[in-house]
């Protein structure tokens, strides 16, 4: 995808930590048809949050679904919460002494994380979505999802990780205490 007015929001993963456990959401667009409905989701699973926590969304993620929300005319529910983005910490945390920040590099190097079989290249998904759009084939799909949920749970993780094991729920004030002593 790229930040052009015509791309799709066609899968959102949202993840929702408490102090015992973590859970996952997934909403998918079986077709572009259904972008409104999912966006009025994303609206519903969003309010309340008292931050969204995202791993580049500060200059990607959110631009584009802040664009699909303008042309559907859905209020932003991302005005109501604060917004952090993991990519500009761990930028701060490991500029001199990692290669790489991006999170498939942090999930390997710091987390442990190791892909299985299902996984699909990020690059590859867009034309994944746009050939299942055109031909009806899902055959690829399971792996699209997989590789978005792990992201998901990846970016959790790589939260926890960075505010230390003594952290029992992390919030937003516990984030930016870290984003600010990195700088």
């Amino acid at each position: 995808l790229s930040k052009a007015s015509g791309n799709l929001p066609f899968l959102i993963g949202l993840c929702q930590a408490s102090a015992t456990h973590v859970i996952t959401r997934q909403i998918f667009m079986r077709s572009p048809a259904e972008e409104k409905s999912a966006l009025v989701e994303l609206i519903r699973l969003i309010d309340g949050a008292e931050a969204v926590v995202t791993y580049n969304g500060a200059s990607f993620d959110l631009d584009i679904i802040r664009s699909r929300l303008q042309l559907h005319r859905l209020p932003d529910p991302f005005v109501q919460s604060k917004h952090l983005d993991l990519l500009h910490v761990t930028r701060k945390l490991w500029r001199n002494t990692l290669p790489s920040r991006s999170l498939g590099y942090l999930e390997m190097s710091l987390l442990g994380v190791a892909r299985n079989e299902f996984e699909i290249p990020g690059c590859q998904i867009p034309q994944i979505y746009y050939d299942f759009i055109r031909t009806g084939n899902s055959e690829l799909l399971p792996g699209v999802l997989y590789h978005n949920e792990v992201d998901i749970i990846s970016l959790a993780a790589l939260m926890v990780y960075i505010l230390g094991p003594d952290c029992q729920q992390p919030t937003y004030s516990a984030m930016h205490e870290v984003d600010e002593k990195s700088k």
